[in-house]
C-alpha cells in the first residue's frame, strides 16, 4: 500500500495540541497548520511526528500515557505503573 503525506493540524481535542490528516484532506477554511511543515512518510513507511513542543506528559492520565506508549510501541508498556511509562516516553524525547 502506498504511503499518504500528512499535514499536522492544531486541535484542541488532543492532549498534545495536533494531529495527522492526509495533506489531500487539509482545508485552510476548516484546518490551521500545527507547525507550519507538511510531513512525509519516511524511508520506513512510519509517519514522523512534527517536531517542536511535545505532549506535557505530567498532565497525562495513565490510560492517555499507555495510549501514546503504545503508539511509540514501548515494550512491556501494559504492565507498567505511570511513572515507569513517564520515563520511558521521556527517553523518548517527550517532555514532562
Amino acid at each position: 500500500m502506498a504511503e499518504l503525506p500528512t499535514i499536522a493540524i492544531a486541535t484542541s481535542d488532543l492532549p498534545q495540541g495536533w494531529m495527522l490528516i492526509n495533506a489531500a484532506d487539509f482545508d485552510p477554511e476548516q484546518h490551521r497548520v500545527y507547525d507550519g511543515l507538511i510531513h512525509e512518510p519516511d524511508s520506513t513507511g512510519e509517519e514522523m511526528a512534527p517536531p517542536g513542543p511535545g505532549p506535557k506528559l505530567s498532565d497525562l492520565n495513565l490510560t492517555e500515557l499507555r495510549s501514546l506508549a503504545s503508539d511509540e510501541k514501548i515494550p512491556g508498556r501494559s504492565g507498567m505503573d505511570r511513572e515507569e511509562l513517564l520515563e520511558a516516553l521521556q527517553a523518548k524525547d517527550y517532555e514532562l
